[in-house]
This record gives C-alpha cells, structure tokens and sequence, in this order.
C-alpha cells in the first residue's frame, strides 16, 4: 500500500467496520504473529461475541447490518479475529 505518507490511522471501509489499524512503513503498527488481524464478511471468525447473538452485551441496539463483532460495547459490520 502507497498513500504517499509513512504512517496513517486507517479504517477498511468507513468508520463502522473493524478493525481500525495504524499503519508505519506498509505494515500494521505492533501486529503480533501470535495475534494475526483476519476480517470476514461472510461468516464469523471464532468465538468472539456478536450482537446478534449477544445483544445483552451492548451499550446500544444494533441497526440493520450493524449486528456483527463488538467492540466497546457496539456492534459492528464486519468480523475480526
């Protein structure tokens, strides 16, 4: 990836999609091989909870679309694992 600067904060798409990684150099800022970054549309990625299948867990009822991994008590599109 080439954005013309060294470092960026950068979101996949907008800011309601996870995850949000800071780049340096081309890569993801303090990625660890023990901990890989994995998004999926389609299906879910693990045992991380949903706010489909968790709603009890969030600050704020999903809207359409926004019922996948949570992060800070809000529901998310997107998955990550």
């Amino acid at each position: 990836m080439i954005f013309g600067f060294d470092e960026s904060f950068i979101m996949p798409a907008t800011s309601d999609r996870v995850p949000c990684v800071y780049l340096r150099n081309g890569g993801v800022l303090n990625l660890s091989p023990d901990d890989p970054l994995e998004v999926n549309y389609q299906h879910k990625i693990g045992n991380l909870p949903t706010g489909k299948e968790n709603p009890e867990l969030l600050r704020m009822r999903y809207s359409h679309g926004h019922y996948m991994t949570i992060v800070n008590g809000i529901s998310r599109i997107g998955l990550r694992g």
